[in-house]
């Protein structure tokens, strides 16, 4: 393969641009507290906002059981809703179908939130082998582990001022 210059182009470009960005991130990450933050507030994020969602779905859940139990009996034909029951049932199924939704399988269906942001948090799904960490808690880990190293190195500096301070106090 040739270049635009008519060189012969290196087949290593790629891989080298790919390591030099590599090690610049991990270079980043041990020196730097937002890369590292930023991975426990991404999960954190998203926990936060599956809550929210579950708890939307639970509402939506029981207003809609609610109102289906107020109407349980009611013969629509001979006593049609009236409209503002109509609108009311049909705020109801929207809200219901906004946050919820019905999973099944062969032997039970039950209801989940919609709209949930996936966490992986703890396995590798395609293996689901107890022993297989998700890449969040391995990104987590690392976090940790960079954030304690950055904080000690902090420690380290703070330290050495304070001797010298100290010991300029003590020529005095």
């Amino acid at each position: 393969m040739f270049d635009r210059n008519g060189k012969v182009a290196s087949k290593n470009d790629g891989t080298t641009k790919d390591k030099k960005k590599t090690k610049k991130n991990k270079k980043k990450k041990t020196t730097e507290i937002e890369p590292n933050m930023e991975v426990i507030e991404k999960w954190l994020d998203a926990y936060h906002f599956n809550e929210e969602q579950k708890n939307m779905c639970d509402i939506a859940k029981k207003n809609f059981d609610d109102w289906g139990v107020r109407m349980k009996g009611r013969n629509t034909q001979q006593n049609p809703l009236s409209t503002q029951e109509e609108e009311e049932r049909k705020k109801m199924y929207d809200y219901y179908r906004k946050y919820c939704s019905t999973k099944s399988d062969n032997y039970e269906s039950w209801i989940v939130p919609n709209n949930l942001k996936s966490i992986k948090m703890f396995h590798i799904e395609k293996y689901k082998s107890p022993d297989t960490v998700s890449q969040f808690m391995i990104d987590y880990i690392e976090a940790t582990h960079n954030l304690f190293k950055i904080q000690q190195k902090q420690i380290n500096e703070l330290q050495s001022i304070v001797l010298k301070l100290n010991a300029k106090k003590d020529m005095k």
